[in-house]
């Protein structure tokens, strides 16, 4: 039976290029590219596929909830995450979500190809420099971090608003309503004891979540 792997990947010319070296590179493979999330979420909900390979854009990503989602609902199907950077705390989310792979755009495809094919053969990927990422985040790692008790909505909530969105902002850009993300945002202050938004900005700077100039 012909392998399926779902892309996720912004129309750019970037995932294009990626989607069409792919195709190249496994002929024998079904490969779908999604332009969205919600294309996606929608393609996963009346296909089965094998892989799934996203493309994370920003530090607050849902990508990392669905990988979740999918890790519950189809623990056959591999997630694989394509990132821009070898962010430590973000490889972290992801595997402890159930990704199997986490590699970086600098590393180029035919480093996909090689996880792919990990994958595919069950075992776990990580391009060299996420490996060297992990490996420094662990070596000056503080005992314990906080925000792993946070949820992956929460997570995505607690980024934002260390990002300096307003609760508006930070409800359009999740689809949720305003007391919704109040709630989560006392939930999440309980949780880590953190509720000033410059404490947060730090926080998430101070442990590799946000970029520095953020």
């Amino acid at each position: 039976m012909q392998k399926k792997v779902l892309i996720i990947a912004e129309p750019t010319m970037l995932g294009e290029f990626v989607f069409a070296f792919l195709q190249d590179k496994f002929k024998d493979f079904i490969i779908i590219n999604a332009a969205s999330m919600k294309n996606a979420r929608g393609l996963l909900n009346c296909i089965s596929f094998d892989i799934v390979l996203a493309e994370i854009i920003r530090p607050d990503s849902s990508v990392i909830a669905m990988i979740k989602d999918i890790s519950t609902i189809s623990p056959n199907t591999k997630c694989m995450v394509l990132s821009a950077e070898a962010n430590a705390a973000c490889v972290n989310r992801a595997l402890n979500a159930g990704a199997c792979a986490f590699i970086t755009k600098s590393c180029g495809c035919e480093e996909i190809v090689k996880a792919i094919d990990a994958v595919v053969n069950g075992k776990q990927h990580l391009s060299s420099d996420v490996v060297l990422s992990l490996s420094e985040h662990t070596a000056h790692a503080q005992t314990g971090s906080l925000h792993g008790a946070l949820s992956p909505r929460e997570f995505e909530i607690f980024v934002q608003i260390g990002q300096g969105k307003s609760l508006k902002s930070i409800s359009d850009n999740l689809n949720l309503s305003t007391s919704t993300i109040a709630v989560h945002k006392f939930n999440i202050a309980k949780k880590i004891g953190i509720k000033s938004i410059a404490k947060i900005a730090h926080y998430c700077i101070q442990h590799g979540i946000l970029p520095i100039a953020a």
